[in-house]
C-alpha cells in the first residue's frame, strides 16, 4: 500500500473506522479457511502482543522520547490496531471452537448415554421424522435428536435422553454438514432416542425468562397456524404461512421445487433480502399514497419489530431483521450507501456473537450480500429505470434486480442452480407481497373477532395467492427455465471481484 494512501486511511476517522472493522472480518476469514482451532490461540497471543508493542513505540515517538524522522512511523499505530483488530478476528474464532473434554457431551460419541436436557430451538418438522436441538443441563454443547413426528416438544420442555451419541459425519463432498450444526453448537447427534419430559420438579424450576419468552411465541405460532388453516385451504394456506412467518412444514413438495425453479423461494423465507424487500416496498407504497415519510419511517420500522418477535426472534431472524432495518434507515436517509459504515459495524457484531457463520450459513451469506447488492447496485439500476414513473414500482425493480445479482455467484457455487426465468417472476410477483402480507394479518386478526369478516379478507387474499402460484407454476414448466450451472469457489471469488471494480469504477 502506497504512503500517500496509508495516510489518508489513518487521517479519516472513518477510513480508520472501515478497516479496522475489515481487519476483524480479515482474522476471521482467515481462520474460518484454515480452521484454526485452541491450539492456535498460542500463536494468536503472540501477534496480540506484537500489534501492542507497535501501538506502545508510536505512543513513544509520539511523546518524542525516542527521536526518529521519517512519514511512515506516523502510521505505526494504525498498523498496530489493523494487526491487534486481526489477531481479535483470529481469537474469537479459535474460542468458539469447543474443549472436548469430560464436561463436554460431544466427549461421549460412540456410546449410550442418559442425560436432562432442555429443548431450546423450535422443532424441525421434516417428511416422516422432526430433529430437536437440545441443551444438556450438565454438560457444554448441544444434541441434535432425531425423533418420530411424535409426541411433540415444545421449547423449554426438559426432558430425560437416553440414546447412542454419535459425532456427525460428512456425507456430501459438496457440504460440510458437521461445521454447518457447528454454527448451533450443535456438535453430537442421535437418532430415536428414549424419551420422557420431565414435568415437575427440579429442572422446572430453572426456566429462564427468554425460554418463558420463546415457549410464548411458539405457542402464539401454533394457533396461528391453526387459524390459517381455518381461513384457507391447501397449498394457499401453507404459502400464506410461509410469507406471514417462513413455515415451510406443510407447502407441498411440487410447488416448493416450482418457487425454486421460477427463483421465488426467497419470498417464503426469513431472510435480510426478502425482509428488505418487504421494508422497501411498504416505505415506497405508503410515500406514494401520501403518507408522510417519517410516520412510513417508524411504521415500516415497527412491523419489522414485531416480524422479527413473532417469527420466534432464532439468531438467523434476528440478524435477517437487522439486515432489513439497515436497508430501511438507508431508504429513509434518501441515499442507501450512506449506511456502508454502519452495515460492516452490524456484520462485526454478528460475527463477534457467531464466527461460524461467516462460512457456514448459506442465510446469512445470502441476506448480507443481497443486502450489499440493495445498497450499491439498486441506485444504479433505479436511475436507469428514471423514464419508468411509477416510484414504487422503480424501487421495487432495482431492489429485485440488484439483489440477484448480488446473489448470483453464490447460488450459483452453492447450489449449482441458475433460474433464467427469475427477474421475470419477481417482476410479476414481488409487488403484490406487501399486500398479502398486510391481508393476511388482518385477516387473522379480524377472525378472531368475526369469522365471516375474516373470511371476505381470506378471500381477497386467495385471489392474491393464486395469483402468485400460477405465475410461479407456469414459469417453472418450462424446461429451460431453470439450468443446472455449478461454479468453483476461485470462479465465485472472481466474479465478486469483478463486480466489486465495476461498482468501484461506477461510484467514481
Amino acid at each position: 500500500m502506497k504512503e500517500g494512501t496509508l495516510s489518508a486511511i489513518y487521517n479519516s476517522r472513518s477510513k480508520t473506522f472501515l478497516s479496522l472493522c475489515l481487519c476483524f472480518v480479515g482474522g476471521i476469514t482467515w481462520a474460518s479457511a484454515f480452521d484454526i482451532g485452541r491450539r492456535g490461540l498460542l500463536v494468536i497471543y503472540g501477534l496480540l502482543l506484537a500489534s501492542g508493542l507497535l501501538v506502545a513505540l508510536a505512543w513513544i515517538i509520539k511523546r518524542k522520547l525516542i527521536f526518529i524522522h521519517g512519514k511512515l512511523l506516523a502510521s505505526l499505530p494504525f498498523l498496530g490496531l489493523c494487526l491487534f483488530f486481526f489477531s481479535l478476528g483470529l481469537w474469537r474464532y479459535a474460542l468458539s471452537k469447543p474443549l472436548l473434554n469430560r464436561q463436554h457431551i460431544a466427549y461421549f460419541a460412540g456410546a449410550n448415554k442418559t442425560f436432562d436436557a432442555q429443548v431450546v430451538a423450535e422443532a424441525d418438522v421434516r417428511l416422516g421424522y422432526v430433529n430437536y436441538i437440545v441443551q444438556p443441563v450438565e454438560y457444554y454443547g448441544r444434541v441434535l435428536v432425531k425423533q418420530p413426528l411424535y409426541p411433540r416438544y415444545s421449547v423449554g420442555r426438559y426432558l430425560s435422553v437416553k440414546c447412542w451419541l454419535q459425532n456427525q459425519i460428512n456425507t456430501d463432498s459438496d457440504f460440510n454438514y458437521i461445521k454447518y450444526l457447528a454454527r448451533q453448537r450443535v456438535y453430537a447427534t442421535c437418532s430415536f432416542a428414549q424419551i420422557n419430559e420431565i414435568t415437575a420438579g427440579r429442572l422446572e424450576k430453572k426456566q429462564t425468562a427468554k425460554i418463558v419468552f420463546f415457549h410464548w411465541i411458539f405457542g402464539l405460532k401454533d394457533k396461528v397456524a391453526e387459524r390459517i388453516n381455518l381461513l384457507w385451504s391447501e397449498p394457499q394456506s401453507s404459502f400464506m404461512a410461509g410469507l406471514l412467518y417462513g413455515s415451510r412444514a406443510g407447502l407441498p413438495a411440487q410447488l416448493s421445487e416450482a418457487f425454486n425453479r421460477a427463483g421465488l423461494t426467497h419470498i417464503i423465507a426469513i431472510s435480510g433480502y426478502n425482509i428488505s424487500l418487504i421494508t422497501i416496498g411498504l416505505m415506497s407504497v405508503m410515500t406514494t399514497v401520501g403518507l408522510h415519510r417519517r410516520r412510513a419511517f417508524w411504521l415500516c420500522l415497527a412491523v419489522v419489530i414485531v416480524f422479527v418477535i413473532f417469527t420466534g426472534a432464532s439468531a438467523s431472524v434476528v440478524r435477517a431483521g437487522l439486515m432489513g432495518i439497515l436497508v430501511l434507515i438507508g431508504q429513509y436517509l434518501g441515499r442507501l450507501s450512506r449506511i456502508f459504515n454502519t452495515m460492516i459495524l452490524v456484520l462485526v457484531v454478528m460475527l463477534a456473537v457467531n464466527p461460524m457463520v461467516l462460512f457456514w450459513d448459506v442465510g446469512f451469506q445470502l441476506s448480507f450480500l443481497a443486502t450489499f447488492g440493495l445498497v450499491y447496485i439498486s441506485p444504479f439500476i433505479v436511475d436507469w429505470l428514471g423514464f419508468v414513473k411509477i416510484n414504487w414500482l422503480i424501487q421495487m425493480l432495482g431492489a429485485t434486480l440488484s439483489a440477484i445479482i448480488a446473489t448470483l455467484p453464490l447460488i450459483m457455487f452453492q447450489f449449482g442452480r441458475l433460474s433464467l426465468v427469475a427477474p421475470l417472476s419477481n417482476l410479476l410477483v414481488l409487488w403484490i407481497i406487501p399486500f398479502l402480507m398486510l391481508i393476511g394479518f388482518l385477516a387473522l386478526l379480524i377472525s378472531c373477532f368475526s369469522l365471516p369478516a375474516g373470511l371476505i379478507l381470506s378471500a381477497l387474499a386467495q385471489i392474491g395467492l393464486n395469483y402468485v402460484i400460477i405465475i410461479a407454476t407456469y414459469l417453472a414448466g418450462f424446461s429451460w427455465s431453470a439450468v443446472d450451472i455449478k461454479i468453483s469457489l476461485g470462479l465465485m471469488i472472481g466474479l465478486y471481484i469483478l463486480l466489486f471494480f465495476a461498482i468501484v469504477r461506477k461510484l467514481k
